[in-house]
């Protein structure tokens, strides 16, 4: 699941036998200024189970189309980079397509958007 709210990302999985129980981050999502591309970088400061990837940025092109965001990871690093990332989607290491919820809900709580991925 992912969900954004202002300038906060949350990517959850459930519980799995691969991941050993429920893994999740938060991010704060920064947009640079004068990027040839959408991109934005995201801070991760919260994770769970694992805490050591508290700090590292990740380096992400966005795209809309048709009513779907299209998220490409293009690099990784331990400080946030001074400005943009040079990169464009033929550097994308993985992607993720979200799909916006419907209205609906369940038990009261809004619907998670669909979302699908895939490694390149």
């Amino acid at each position: 699941m992912v969900s954004i709210a202002g300038n906060v990302l949350r990517y959850s999985q459930p519980m799995s036998s691969e991941t050993d129980g429920a893994f999740w981050f938060e991010t704060t999502l920064t947009i640079p200024s004068r990027s040839d591309y959408q991109q934005f970088h995201a801070t991760i400061r919260d994770s769970s189970p694992d805490k050591s990837h508290i700090g590292k940025v990740i380096i992400t092109l966005f795209k809309m189309d048709n009513e779907q965001l299209f998220l490409g990871v293009i690099d990784s690093r331990e400080e946030p980079p001074s400005g943009a990332v040079d990169g464009d989607w033929n550097d994308v290491m993985d992607e993720y397509v979200l799909s916006r919820a419907s209205n609906s809900t369940r038990e009261g709580k809004p619907v998670a958007p669909d979302i699908s991925s895939k490694s390149l």
